[in-house]
């Protein structure tokens, strides 16, 4: 427990000290999350049950052992030349066993090999004692045709559920990570805002700061002191707010990843607009192929394919096939009766079963399946389409972005300049508060249009990245 605290601390100094890095804080929300491990659960309770599923498919033995039974008859009985009858006493004891193995094969037949050995033996009073063997074996195979197996039918359905189950358990993994990185991206978006709301209201200290010299020497007025004092109550109050909003994200992002301790984001911006992007027509086919949402669909469709590929015939008629062969072996010793296997013969039957009452049920279900396909075919070209929209939408604004992050780049550094130099002429007297204070709203909005800008293409890339994965 010890060490236990102290891993905690020594993990919370370094989150405090350096700040947590993207990817640190990723692996810590996989981690914690409550969401990611019940889908990680819930993958593993499919594994289990089609893992069962498939042991329906392994031979099956079974020994069955016939216990001692025991009868004792007493009958009297006329016997020629003997003036009265003589009591007949028979003891018999029986006994003997059952051995069975079978063999679910995949095509939903069946393969039973079965063998018996029975010892029958007969006690009398006045006859001499009689000991029969009889040894049975047989080879049966059963062939459905165009039943309904269970077995079979329980495997497919546990696969189809597996494979849900993964693609679901990748989904939120994707989720989970998405999100993450969406509230760090925004940590971060606030601590440049809070950068430059600092570096606001320290313009405007500084403005007051000249404002009051100039009012000293009679080159300024009342209104200046008072235009320069709710400047810095409204650069304030703005800073302020963004810190409110800052320390609500880290609560969030903490109570996301199941974090007690301090969370500090890392002051090294994240952008990830400079990851190049694969071709988009590219990463539609890989999409097509691996969105959890798409294969989904493509196993509904596929198991509903594959109950109807027989269902269409299965409302009028369904069969069965049965062969097989027998030996059997009598004898008055166990070795005589194997010696014996005189008695052999072939089985065989073919079973037609025409559903007659339950026809319009097997119609119904067909139908009903059938309409199923086809929802689930109109489901995946509407999800298909939405896709191919949404990453067309993101690559369109992806260029937009970037060429306007250019200009935007362009435009902090020529307000910058302008403020300078408007700061040094209002202090030389050639400018006026108003010039320089609507030079800095400039500077200032031309810096958080720039950070925006940051914080939309990351996210923009972030929307592409969920895909990529």
């Amino acid at each position: 427990m010890k060490k236990l605290i102290l891993l905690l601390i020594f993990v919370g100094l370094i989150f405090g000290a350096f700040g947590i890095t993207l990817n640190e804080y990723i692996d810590t929300a996989l981690q914690n999350s409550n969401k990611y491990k019940s889908a990680r659960l819930q993958f593993d309770i499919k594994k289990i049950e089609y893992n069962i599923s498939k042991s329906q498919f392994f031979p099956k033995i079974s020994l069955a052992l016939r216990m001692p039974d025991y009868s004792w008859n007493n009958n009297y009985m006329n016997y020629p030349g003997l003036p009265q009858r003589i009591s007949l006493i028979s003891e018999r004891k029986n006994l003997g066993g059952v051995m069975s193995l079978s063999q679910n094969l995949p095509f939903s037949a069946k393969l039973t090999l079965t063998h018996s050995t029975n010892k029958y033996s007969t006690d009398y009073n006045i006859y001499e004692n009689v000991n029969e063997y009889d040894n049975f074996t047989s080879l049966t195979f059963t062939l459905p045709i165009l039943e309904y197996d269970p077995q079979k039918r329980e495997y497919s359905r546990k696969k189809a559920e597996l494979e849900i189950a993964k693609n679901n358990f990748e989904r939120i993994k994707r989720q989970v990570r998405k999100e993450a990185m969406s509230y760090y991206i925004q940590a971060q978006l606030y601590l440049k805002q809070l950068e430059i709301a600092k570096q606001d209201l320290a313009i405007s200290e500084m403005l007051r700061d000249t404002t009051q010299e100039k009012y000293k020497s009679g080159l300024s007025s009342d209104l200046d002191i008072m235009s320069g004092k709710i400047q810095i109550n409204q650069k304030t109050i703005n800073l302020q707010n963004i810190e409110n909003k800052y320390a609500e994200l880290i609560d969030t992002m903490k109570n996301y990843a199941n974090l007690n301790e301090e969370l500090k984001i890392s002051n090294d911006r994240v952008k990830l607009y400079e990851e190049e992007l694969p071709a988009m027509n590219k990463l539609l086919g890989y999409i097509m192929n691996s969105d959890p949402d798409i294969r989904n669909y493509y196993i509904q469709r596929d198991d509903l394919n594959y109950q109807m590929k027989y269902d269409k015939f299965r409302k009028y008629f369904s069969a069965s096939a049965n062969f097989g062969y027998s030996l059997d072996g009598r004898g008055d010793s166990l070795s005589e009766s194997f010696a014996n296997y005189e008695k052999s013969g072939w089985h065989g039957y073919f079973l037609v079963n025409i559903p007659i009452f339950d026809m319009s049920y097997q119609k119904n279900q067909y139908e009903k399946n059938r309409k199923n396909l086809k929802s689930i075919k109109l489901s995946i070209l509407d999800l298909k389409k939405n896709i191919s929209q949404s990453i067309k939408n993101l690559y369109h604004e992806n260029e937009n972005y970037l060429k306007t992050l250019k200009l935007l780049k362009l435009q902090v550094e020529q307000s910058e300049k302008l403020l300078n130099l408007s700061q040094l002429r209002y202090k030389n007297g050639l400018d006026s508060l108003e010039t320089v204070e609507k030079n800095q709203l400039q500077y200032l909005n031309s810096k958080f249009n720039y950070e925006n800008t940051i914080y939309q293409l990351n996210n923009n890339y972030l929307d592409i990245l969920y895909y990529k994965e």
